[in-house]
């Protein structure tokens, strides 16, 4: 109970977008329930899978804090939370992944960092479920070629450094204050543009924070565990195209022209690349199906770049000291 004249203690909301994988949300949502602090609500939005969400009143009796809503449709990740954020009320919201656990200081931890007023996101220390002693991700670089990475991806845990500033946060694992959220112009959904649908749609959403004069932090202290491809599917054809596609828009429509310009030699020889990679992996058809998608949807990228540059509010140089300029230099930067 919050005594006179003492400002009340912040509300957080947690949402956990969902599609099938009962095992797997249930683990996640025990993990969220033995949190230290606890979230004041959990919302898990059920993506119309073949398995209905309807087991968790049953398995999580007499928690009023849980709640479920279940889409007509399966809509995608961006949908999804897209709904979980606006049904809730927090005033900071949590972003999980159904196939992530969290250790119990998760919340309480990502929750201090936004006692500075300029971070809008924070980014968990996720490690791989099958070997926790390797990261999955200390947050989401994104490279001045335009391109995004998990820092530290596939390395031992000290590569995840210490508490310090990334580009953004990964959505499998994440926190936001909704001020910042609520600040940025809608697109086709809030905050996440649907028209992304899923893959890049959390780069997408660092980069309009960071637009905004917004910093994202990255917490070690707070870990999550993730199995990884599990919530929507394991990395098919839909993930190499909408990776393919998202990708350009992120880029196209969120660089300044003064950046984006000087960076195009550097885009080239980054897509020429990526096309070699994804030709060895045979996935290069659905990579240039999504290559050519985005030409489709060109008129609608100009309109959504109109819309994000009217709304940025950073300097060229701000923006391009939180980037990455090579691939194999992606780290923390100190706090």
């Amino acid at each position: 109970m919050t005594s006179p004249g003492e400002a009340p203690a912040p509300t957080l909301s947690l949402i956990v977008p969902a599609y099938n994988g009962r095992p797997l949300l249930e683990a996640c949502l025990r993990s969220v329930l033995a949190q230290t602090r606890l979230p004041d609500e959990i919302v898990v939005v059920d993506d119309a899978g073949a398995e209905d969400c309807g087991w968790v009143a049953e398995a999580f009796p007499d928690q009023p804090r849980l709640r479920v809503l279940r889409n007509d449709a399966n809509l995608g990740f961006a949908a999804s939370a897209n709904r979980g954020i606006g049904a809730s009320r927090g005033a900071f919201l949590a972003l999980i992944n159904q196939d992530v656990e969290l250790d119990p200081e998760w919340c309480a931890k990502l929750l201090a960092v936004f006692d500075d007023p300029g971070v809008a996101s924070a980014a968990s220390r996720i490690v791989m479920h099958a070997d926790p002693e390797r990261l999955d991700s200390a947050g989401d670089g994104y490279l001045v070629s335009g391109g995004a990475l998990r820092i530290g991806n596939g390395q031992p845990l000290w590569a995840g450094g210490a508490k310090g500033e990334v580009f953004s946060a990964s959505a499998a694992a994440a926190m936001y204050r909704r001020a910042a959220l609520e600040a940025l112009p809608a697109l086709h959904g809030w905050p996440f543009d649907e028209d992304l649908e899923a893959y890049y749609e959390d780069v997408d959403l660092g980069f309009r924070l960071r637009l905004a004069g917004h910093s994202c932090v990255y917490e070690p202290a707070a870990t999550a565990r993730h199995h990884g491809a599990a919530s929507y599917g394991a990395r098919t054809w839909r993930y190499h195209y909408l990776s393919s596609r998202n990708g350009e828009t992120v880029f196209w429509s969120n660089m300044p022209w003064r950046k984006l310009l000087p960076s195009l030699p550097a885009r080239a020889v980054y897509l020429a690349a990526q096309a070699a990679h994804k030709l060895g992996q045979g996935r290069f058809l659905a990579w240039f199906c999504g290559k050519l998608a985005f030409l489709e949807r060109l008129p609608r990228v100009v309109s959504r770049r109109k819309k994000i540059r009217a709304a940025a509010k950073v300097s060229n140089e701000r923006l391009e000291a939180a980037m990455t300029k090579s691939w194999l230099r992606a780290k923390v930067k100190k706090a």
